[in-house]
C-alpha cells in the first residue's frame, strides 16, 4: 500500500507554550542575539509585533512584553504527547527535521483516513484546541507534508493526491524551505522563487552554486529519492515535568500543576491500556529537593482521589522550600481497561476502598491494617491483622461464629448453663503449644444476650468467648 503522510506544524512554539503555562498574563516574545523578535505567542501577534522587529520597539509598542528563553524539554514534552495522539492514526510518527516543531504521521494504511479525511479533521482540531498555534498539511511524502503545512493558515491546512502531487510541489515557495538567509537571498538575487525554478536549473550548476543538498531534497519532496526518519521514541516509564511558573511552598500551590501532569500521564497509560498503582513525586527548588511515592490498593485513574491522596500525604510530610519544578511518575504499570460502574448506584466496596486509601495517606500506611480471616480452627486464632495495601482471605469456615470475641474467655457458673444450640467440636493446636479441646455451643442468658460459650473436655469448667449481634 502507498504511503501517504500528515504533518502537523507548530509556528514559534516555544512562546506559544510560554503564553499557554502563564496563562496569558501579558505577550511572550523570544529573541535572538541581536535582540530581535525571533518568536513571538498569539498575544504578542495581536498586538502586531513582527519577527526580526526589534526587541526596544517591540517594547515600546507593548511595555507589558515579557522575554522568555527556549525550553527545549517543555518543546519536546508537548510534542511527545501529540506523538502519542498521533500514534492512534498511523503506524510511524516521526519529527521532521531540519522542522524541529513539526511531526509527521504515516496514514496511508489506516482505513478511516481512507474512507475520508473529515473524521481526521474533526479530531485534529478538538485535540488542539485551546493549545498553540498549528497548521497541518497531507501529501505522499512527509517533507512536501510538512512544506505544505508551512503554507498554510493556522489553524488550515492543505490535502494533495498522490496524482496531483507532480503538478503541486514546483508551485510551492522557496521562503519555505529550510535554508539560510543568504542562500535565500542568493536564490531571491537569481529571479529563483519556486521548487520548479530551482529544480529547472542544470544539476551540476545548481549543485556548484547552492550545494548538493538541494538536489537531493527535491528529489525528496517529489518521491524519487526515500526519505527515511528515525521515529518518535517514548520512555519505557511514563513520567511528566513541569517548570513552575510562580515557585509553590504549600498545598494550594502545587494543586493544579499536579492535577495538570495526572492527566497527562493518564491520557497516556489509558491509550496504551495501562494503568498504575504507585505514583513518584520529585520537587526541585533552589533551596532542596522532595521526593515521596504514593501507592494505591487499586489502579488510580480518578483524578480527584488522586488529588485528596496526595493532599493528606504532603499534609502528613510536608515539603520546606519553593518548588521551581514538579516530576511525576507512574510506578508498577499493568494492563488495565477501565473499570465497569453501576450506573444506578455508587458501589459501596468502592466507597470503603476510597476512605482506607484516604486513611492510608494521611496516617502513613503503618498506621492502618485490616482484619482478615485466617485457616485456623481455634477462635483466638482465627484472624489476622495485615496492612491495608494487603487483601482479606475470603471465609469458608462454619457460619456459626460471633463478631465479637471477648479478649480472654471468662468463667461462668455451670449451673447457669444449658445449650440452645448444636455442639460444636474445636480440637487443635498442638502444633504451636496452644492445644484446645472445646465444645462450643449457643446460650441465650436471661436478659436475652445470645452467648456463644465453650465447655472445656479438658480442664472443665464453662467460659464465654463472645457475643452474637
Amino acid at each position: 500500500m502507498a504511503s501517504y503522510y500528515v504533518a502537523v506544524y507548530f509556528p514559534e512554539l516555544d512562546a506559544g507554550l510560554w503564553e499557554q503555562d502563564e496563562q496569558g498574563m501579558a505577550p511572550v516574545v523570544l529573541a535572538d542575539g541581536r535582540h530581535r523578535l525571533q518568536q513571538r505567542g498569539p498575544m504578542a501577534i495581536h498586538c502586531g509585533l513582527a519577527p526580526g522587529m526589534s526587541l526596544a520597539k517591540a517594547r515600546a509598542l507593548c511595555p507589558a512584553l515579557r522575554l522568555r528563553p527556549e525550553r527545549p524539554q517543555r518543546r519536546l514534552e508537548f510534542l511527545r504527547d501529540w506523538a502519542h495522539w498521533l500514534y492512534g492514526w498511523g503506524p510511524q510518527v516521526a519529527i521532521l527535521e531540519p522542522w524541529s516543531t513539526a511531526l509527521g504521521v504515516e496514514v496511508g494504511s489506516n482505513p478511516r483516513w481512507r474512507a475520508g479525511r473529515q473524521a481526521f479533521l474533526e479530531a485534529l482540531r478538538a485535540r488542539a484546541e485551546g493549545g498553540p498555534r498549528w497548521r497541518w498539511g497531507a501529501a505522499p511524502t512527509a517533507t512536501g507534508a510538512v512544506l505544505l503545512a508551512l503554507g498554510a493558515a493556522d489553524g488550515a491546512g492543505w490535502t494533495v493526491s498522490r496524482q496531483q502531487w507532480a503538478q503541486v510541489w514546483p508551485r510551492l515557495p522557496l521562503s519555505a524551505l529550510p535554508a539560510e538567509t543568504r542562500v535565500q537571498e542568493l536564490w531571491y538575487s537569481l529571479g529563483l522563487g519556486t521548487l520548479g525554478d530551482l529544480a529547472a536549473l542544470d544539476d551540476a550548476a545548481r549543485a556548484q552554486r547552492f550545494g548538493p543538498y538541494w538536489g537531493e531534497f527535491l528529489q525528496i519532496v517529489a518521491g524519487l529519492r526515500p526519505d527515511p526518519r528515525p521515529y518518535f521514541a517514548f520512555p519505557e516509564v511514563p513520567r511528566r515535568e513541569l517548570e513552575l511558573v510562580q515557585p509553590a511552598g504549600d498545598w494550594p500551590a502545587l494543586r493544579f500543576p499536579l492535577a495538570r501532569l495526572f492527566r497527562e500521564l493518564q491520557k497516556m497509560l489509558t491509550r496504551a491500556g495501562l494503568g498504575a498503582r504507585r505514583w513518584q513525586l520529585r520537587l526541585q527548588g533552589r533551596e532542596g529537593r522532595f521526593e515521596d511515592c504514593l501507592e494505591s490498593r487499586e489502579i488510580l485513574s480518578d483524578r480527584e482521589l488522586f488529588l485528596e491522596l496526595w493532599q493528606g500525604r504532603l499534609q502528613r510530610r510536608p515539603w520546606t522550600f519553593a518548588a521551581e519544578t514538579i516530576v511525576l511518575e507512574a510506578l508498577d504499570t499493568c494492563p488495565w481497561q477501565g473499570q465497569q460502574r453501576d450506573f444506578w448506584r455508587e458501589d459501596l466496596a468502592e466507597r470503603q476502598e476510597r476512605l482506607l486509601e484516604q486513611w492510608q495517606a494521611r496516617l502513613g500506611p503503618e498506621a492502618v491494617y485490616i482484619l482478615s480471616p485466617w485457616p485456623d480452627h481455634r477462635p483466638e486464632h482465627a484472624y489476622r491483622l495485615l496492612p491495608a495495601r494487603g487483601r482479606p482471605q475470603s471465609w469458608e469456615g462454619p457460619d456459626r461464629r460471633p463478631l465479637w470475641l471477648l479478649p480472654e474467655p471468662r468463667a461462668l457458673e455451670d449451673g447457669d448453663v444449658r445449650p440452645h444450640s448444636e455442639v460444636e467440636r474445636i480440637q487443635g493446636g498442638w502444633w504451636d503449644g496452644a492445644d484446645v479441646d472445646r465444645d462450643y455451643f449457643l446460650w441465650r442468658r436471661g436478659d436475652g444476650a445470645r452467648c456463644w460459650v465453650f465447655r472445656d473436655r479438658r480442664r472443665g469448667g464453662v467460659f464465654l468467648h463472645g457475643y452474637f449481634a
